[in-house]
């Protein structure tokens, strides 16, 4: 994936130079991108349906073994594709180093959790990147809160509803209800400041920078994170 998106980028920066506008390495691009996602999401789901009809048309079954779907691979593919297309749209300049575009397609923090970090606004610092003692220190305390909420908290909230959840409706009182409503509240209250808040402004290093992109996720009140979270 990092391999081919950094080609494309180059092959459309180039047609540009050209005097083109790229389309063609854009269609390709896009294609390859999403094609490549619908083969991990869909290929069993096609295989399981087609494999009892080929037979039928006197075809033999198909034979794959069972594909994985590697973890996160939605979001990696369409941060991918919001590089390609600003890059088309030319509202972002080409990277022209492997490493630095691996560094912004491998932010594994974010990339399993999202939200999808458009290249442009994270490419001033990945090019001059500047880390300071205080920076690291305020990132490490972000990720440490983040991480208590989620285990600590929303993890133990969760199980919790789940156990309340999982008993019988006609044999669950009505306190025992509003516990478990209670409890996945809780749980999505803090899950979802854990991952984007923990995770996500420890790994770009520059809290204030990453807790203004962050910001419109966190529940102002109970009633305002589903808003949020959707």
């Amino acid at each position: 994936f990092v391999a081919i998106n950094y080609l494309f980028g180059l092959l459309i920066d180039r047609a540009r130079q050209r005097g083109r506008r790229g389309g063609l390495a854009f269609a390709c691009a896009v294609a390859t991108n999403l094609g490549l996602l619908g083969f991990f999401k869909y290929a069993n789901f096609l295989v399981d349906n087609l494999n009892p009809v080929l037979p039928v048309l006197g075809l033999a079954p198909i034979d794959i073994g069972r594909v994985h779907l590697p973890i996160g691979i939605s979001f990696f593919t369409f941060q991918a594709l919001s590089y390609i297309i600003d890059l088309y749209r030319n509202e972002t300049t080409v990277q022209r180093s492997l490493l630095n575009f691996a560094l912004y397609k491998a932010l594994f923090p974010q990339l399993i959790a999202g939200p999808i970090v458009r290249y442009r606004d994270v490419a001033r610092e990945i090019e001059r990147r500047t880390v300071s003692l205080h920076d690291f220190a305020s990132g490490v305390q972000r990720f440490i809160i983040g991480l208590g909420k989620k285990v600590l908290i929303a993890n133990v909230m969760g199980r919790a509803a789940d156990t309340i959840f999982a008993t019988p409706a006609e044999t669950l009182p009505a306190t025992l209800a509003w516990t478990g409503a209670i409890a996945s509240r809780g749980n999505s209250n803090c899950r979802c400041p854990g991952l984007f808040g923990g995770r996500g402004m420890a790994a770009h290093g520059r809290p204030d920078d990453a807790r203004h992109r962050l910001q419109p996720f966190h529940p102002q009140n109970t009633a305002d994170a589903p808003v949020r979270q959707t």
